[in-house]
């Protein structure tokens, strides 16, 4: 018979996964959800705070700010969820 079989390559099953790029506005809006969470506990929120400074600054390394973090944020854990967003792949603080 003069029938051809026509076998399509197989493609890849790789499902499209989108990947939110963090914005200024994303950390922007977690530092005013830290905030606000502290209001009556402002030393936090400056604790906070002074932690990025110091690692922006080069003086302390990702391990000692996810430690710092830890301390500040026990008993938050949506906050410490939150912070995951922003640590490298592979790195959580939870």
């Amino acid at each position: 018979m003069g029938f051809k079989r026509s076998i399509k390559p197989q493609t890849s099953m790789r499902t499209s996964v989108k990947v939110h790029k963090l914005t200024t506005e994303d950390a922007m809006n977690y530092i005013l959800t830290i905030k606000n969470k502290f209001l009556r506990h402002p030393e936090k929120f400056h604790a906070f705070i002074h932690t990025m400074i110091d690692f922006s600054r080069g003086r302390i390394n990702t391990h000692t700010v996810i430690e710092r973090v830890k301390i500040l944020f026990d008993g938050y854990p949506d906050l410490l969820l939150a912070f995951n967003k922003f640590l490298p792949r592979g790195i959580n603080a939870i």
